[in-house]
């Protein structure tokens, strides 16, 4: 019984000591455990301070593309102004250069009148006398023509008494161009409405107008029975003399 006692006594020693072994065991685990946690709590600390930095430099990578593209935008637009005022540029020059050439022209064709001037003035140097001579024999011409008319007014005038009367009308120079009035001179009017005249007693033109100016009332050439003509085979002055009366009437063709 002893030693069985005493095996039981051993095997609880045993156990004990185990359990002491455990204990520090699991003090250890506890311990690396609890090391563990801390280091898991850092890393969890660390790791968020890394996701703030990332979205902070997510931000800033946003932003920055976002001036990149704000910057771009810029440079693309200077170039084009660039691309504009070296056109502009260009467009100048060509300017300048064109009139340049003008006032080369212009300088060119400003000598060449000048020569020309001086040409003239060389030619009229010395043909100054044959101009001179020119002109005395054209002064001497109209004195001989001033004699001939001097001569004519001191001819005898000659009244010529001419019984005529107005007779017709010109075809070209009447109401319209159907010339509606030359066949009855005496009572015809103009189917197009425009102004007319009409021969009273062969002495006297009624000239009928109608509204609408120099449009609707053109002039009218009326002719006498006999021209006012002298005779071939006399020099002398003849005057004619014969009087007509016209009267405007503006009032409806009816």
């Amino acid at each position: 019984i002893n030693k069985q006692k005493n095996n039981y006594l051993d095997q609880i020693d045993q156990l004990k000591l185990e359990n002491e072994n455990l204990c520090k065991t699991i003090g250890e685990k506890d311990e690396k455990i609890k090391l563990c946690e801390e280091q898991i709590k850092k890393f969890d600390e660390e790791n968020k301070k890394f996701l703030e930095e990332i979205t902070q430099l997510n931000s800033k990578n946003k932003n920055l593309s976002k001036e990149a593209k704000e910057k771009e935008q810029k440079i693309r637009l200077v170039n084009d102004q660039l691309q504009e005022a070296n056109q502009k540029n260009q467009s100048l020059l060509e300017d300048i250069d064109q009139l340049n050439s003008e006032k080369r022209n212009l300088i060119k064709e400003f000598k060449e009148k000048i020569q020309v001037i001086n040409d003239q003035l060389k030619e009229a140097n010395t043909s100054s006398n044959e101009k001179i001579n020119l002109i005395e024999a054209k002064l001497g011409e109209l004195y001989t023509n001033l004699d001939k008319l001097q001569n004519e007014t001191e001819k005898p005038v000659h009244f010529v008494k001419l019984d005529n009367k107005l007779t017709s009308i010109s075809t070209s120079k009447t109401c319209c161009k159907n010339a509606c009035i030359n066949s009855n001179v005496n009572y015809g009017s103009c189917i197009f409405n425009k102004g007319f005249v009409r021969i009273v007693d062969y002495l006297k033109v009624e000239y009928h107008s109608v509204e609408g100016g120099k449009e609707n009332n053109k002039k009218i050439l009326v002719f006498a029975q006999r021209s006012f003509n002298k005779p071939t085979n006399n020099n002398n002055q003849h005057l004619f003399y014969f009087e007509i009366k016209i009267i405007e009437k503006a009032e409806n063709q009816k």
